[in-house]
């Protein structure tokens, strides 16, 4: 077949196909047809290309950029689609398990980073603890303050005057705050000045408890006088320790005496209600406690039985119970002789009491007593008198409602006390006497307590059935509470503790009155007491609060073995900012003027002084600390602080603050020069190179540039001529952080001079002042010191102004 009749054939087969085509495509509906002319179609393509051509030329621009840098984009675009982007560190890139080298190489990247990110987790969770712990310890220490300010009771809210923080920087004290004191605090604190300024004299130790009372009385405070009363009856014992204050006998003495106390105080009682009416009561014949009784029944008739005795028209039990409750037994038996046979039995008791020498009936007298009080009981001829009689004789079989009946019929509860007590004297002193004065403590505190004696309505009262009883600590807390007479209450304390008569708190964080675990008694936290009272005039007052803090000096040391008046002393100071009234201050000549801590005899006050400064520079009150190490002869610390503060002002705006630390680096190099110091060499040099930098930022700031090039010159921090470049650059290694700090500063400085040369403003020719500033640049490139980011940046600059 010839070559055209293969194509004719060939096309007819094309035209055959393109036939059925058509055919499969028509339906029965036509085809839409789109009609275009050119420039419509131009306008669709145009669109078209623009779809699909964008990302393409980017494609063509990126890598025309990169490939003049000689960077493969498709294999780095190949890498960077290997990437796993998630936070976890993955392999950088995929290797072939034959590829022993990419595979190594990942793995070290791996282990790199693993450690990075290992690091990175346990410093953020060191700095979280660091902080939690911080805050945590911030706040224990705030908690225990404002719980120290609730009375440990829970009843009251003790007085609490936040004094705002003072600076030895801004203010010497609190010399402008207004006192708090009442003028009974006040006279409470000239006092307590007096007596530690006697302490310190040679002359025979002085009474604190007397020359309370007498200060009360010339105040005209009866309240305060019945008080400090009290305590003298109770100090009048003679004990001096805290532990032999519950021995037997010392126990036995403080039972008498508090009886002797009531019937003195009731003798008193009785002369002035007689003297008050003495038309009814008929006074005459022989003065003495009998006819002071009958003058007394005269006034006050008692009730009486129908078939009691009577002496000269008064019951005769009535008359005895009343000599008895003077304290005259004598009395007692006149009475009883008197009234007839009818009392001859309690009149031969009487007799035996007068007669032995500690007021104690014996045995078959006391056998003798209770069949009395049988036989009036039995034949209903003794009243509640004869009943009080037996039971102040020392009946020891008594019941208990026998006793309590008696005392309800008694005036007062002085006399319910004093029968309480005259029972107790009647037995012997050892663990009998004991055990039954315990009995009677925990009978008034727990059975009857506050509510029963109407404490906070009279307050004095049960103070004294406190006290009377022998329960010091507990009369002192519960005098405490009571608002208008807590300051009566410290300074009960600290005369019972000056005694020795308190057993105090093993630890001052324990509450305000605490008991011991084995039964040994409560115990009274005098520190937590004077400090909670001192507080309210530590701002105004600071050497006040130090004197009650000094009587603090023999209680146990505080925890960590730290002498708690030191301790206390120190954060009186540090609550205060009063530091030169208290710690003193450094004169000129380097001779510390002594505070108020020196006053007190053989205390080394450099200890609190020191404390101050270390709590300062923890506080990050730094210029108090200066001045504090300072006083402390802690010359390395005050020179390693001032270098640190002067490194941060050296160039600073805050022209306040830059003077004042200025002026007292100053002063503490002069001295330091003319009267040495204990301090390294180093610091110092450093120090005086400090000095020396402000001053030229001083004269760079006046815009006195000769003076500032020539001072910057005589520094010798910086090449000014190209001789000096390697010198300074090895003699930067041996300056210290605080200088090094200051370099860049110093940099810019040295620039701005030299531009500001170059413009006309000094005498210099322009050829060297670009050398010197090429020069800096030099020097600041060749630093083995990281400056900060736009030194250089700003060094070029001003170096490209000069050019």
């Amino acid at each position: 077949m010839s070559l055209k009749t293969m194509s004719e054939g060939g096309f007819s087969e094309l035209v055959q196909q393109a036939s059925r085509l058509t055919t499969d495509m028509d339906t029965a509906a036509p085809l839409p047809r789109v009609q275009r002319n050119l420039k419509q179609l131009l306008q669709a393509g145009e669109q078209l290309w623009a779809r699909t051509a964008q990302t393409g030329a980017q494609d063509v621009k990126a890598s025309i950029l990169l490939g003049s840098k000689g960077v493969d984009l498709p294999a780095l675009s190949m890498r960077l689609d290997a990437l796993d982007a998630s936070r976890t560190f993955q392999p950088l890139e995929p290797v072939q398990d034959t590829d022993i080298a990419g595979f190594l190489r990942n793995e070290r990247e791996n282990a790199v980073l693993t450690v990075i990110e290992q690091s990175r987790k346990e410093t953020f969770e060191a700095v979280d603890r660091a902080h939690y712990e911080a805050f945590s310890s911030c706040w224990e220490l705030a908690k225990h303050r404002l719980l120290s300010t609730l009375a440990p009771s829970g009843h009251d809210l003790l007085d609490v005057t936040l004094q705002p923080e003072l600076s030895v920087s801004s203010s010497s004290g609190a010399a402008g705050v207004r006192s708090t004191l009442t003028a009974q605090e006040k006279a409470y604190v000239d006092t307590i000045a007096k007596y530690i300024e006697q302490l310190s004299s040679d002359g025979p130790r002085p009474d604190l408890v007397t020359t309370c009372r007498e200060l009360m009385a010339k105040l005209g405070d009866d309240v305060a006088v019945e008080l400090w009363d009290t305590v003298r009856c109770v100090t009048q014992v003679g004990v001096r320790s805290e532990v032999g204050r519950f021995s037997n006998s010392v126990q036995a003495a403080m039972i008498r005496q508090a009886k002797r106390f009531l019937e003195t105080s009731y003798v008193s009682r009785l002369q002035r209600l007689v003297y008050s009416h003495l038309s009814m009561a008929g006074l005459g014949g022989e003065p003495g406690t009998l006819q002071l009784v009958q003058s007394y029944l005269a006034v006050r008739p008692p009730t009486a039985a129908p078939d009691d005795p009577l002496l000269q028209g008064l019951p005769a039990w009535a008359v005895i119970y009343h000599c008895l409750r003077c304290g005259d037994p004598p009395a007692a038996r006149q009475a009883a002789q008197r009234a007839g046979p009818a009392l001859s039995d309690i009149a031969r008791v009487l007799a035996r009491v007068e007669a032995s020498q500690d007021g104690r009936l014996p045995p078959e007298c006391l056998s003798e007593l209770r069949q009395l009080q049988y036989s009036c009981r039995a034949s209903g001829t003794g009243d509640h008198y004869t009943r009080a009689v037996c039971s102040a004789l020392g009946a020891p079989d008594l019941t208990e409602d026998t006793v309590e009946r008696s005392a309800d019929q008694t005036a007062s509860t002085d006399d319910f006390l004093w029968m309480k007590l005259s029972g107790l004297s009647a037995l012997p002193a050892g663990d009998e006497q004991r055990a039954a004065l315990s009995r009677l403590q925990t009978t008034l505190v727990d059975k009857y307590g506050e509510s029963h004696f109407d404490a906070y309505n009279q307050p004095a009262l049960y103070f004294r059935v406190l006290l009377l009883t022998g329960q010091l600590e507990a009369a002192v807390e519960f005098l405490a509470r009571v608002e208008r007479l807590r300051a009566h209450a410290v300074h009960i304390a600290l005369a019972l503790h000056e005694l020795s008569l308190l057993l105090l708190a093993r630890s001052p964080q324990a509450p305000l009155l605490s008991s011991d675990s084995d039964g040994g008694g409560r115990r009274l936290n005098l520190a937590r007491l004077v400090l909670l009272y001192t507080r309210r005039f530590e701002g105004p007052e600071p050497e006040s609060a130090l004197h009650y803090l000094f009587l603090l000096r023999r209680l146990p040391p505080a925890e960590g073995g730290e002498d708690l008046f030191a301790a206390a002393a120190a954060e009186l100071a540090l609550q205060s900012g009063s530091y030169e009234r208290l710690l003193g201050r450094m004169a000129a000549d380097g001779r510390r003027q002594p505070g108020a801590l020196d006053r007190y005899d053989n205390f080394d006050a450099r200890p609190v002084i020191e404390r101050v400064a270390e709590e300062c520079e923890s506080r990050g009150q730094l210029e108090d600390a200066v001045q504090l190490y300072d006083l402390a002869d802690k010359h390395d610390k005050v020179l390693e602080l001032l270098n640190r503060l002067l490194s941060q002002l050296v160039s600073s705006t805050d022209t306040a603050r830059r003077e004042r630390l200025q002026g007292t680096a100053i002063g503490i190099a002069r001295r330091f020069k003319e009267h040495g110091h204990k301090g390294s060499a180093e610091s110092a040099g450093t120090l005086y190179l400090l000095l020396d930098l402000m001053s030229f930022f001083d004269l760079y700031r006046l815009r006195r540039i000769d003076e500032a090039l020539e001072v910057l010159r005589r520094l010798r921090l910086v090449p000014l001529q190209q001789n000096e470049l390697e010198m300074r650059l090895a003699e930067f290694g041996r300056l210290q952080e605080e200088v090094r700090r200051c370099m860049p500063d110093v940099l810019l400085a040295a620039m701005t001079l030299l531009h500001s040369a170059q413009r006309g403003e000094a005498g210099v020719a322009p050829t060297e002042l670009r050398q010197t500033a090429r020069l800096l640049i030099t020097f600041a490139g060749s630093l083995p010191y990281r400056l900060p980011g736009d030194t250089h940046a700003r060094l070029v600059q001003m170096e490209v102004l000069m050019n």
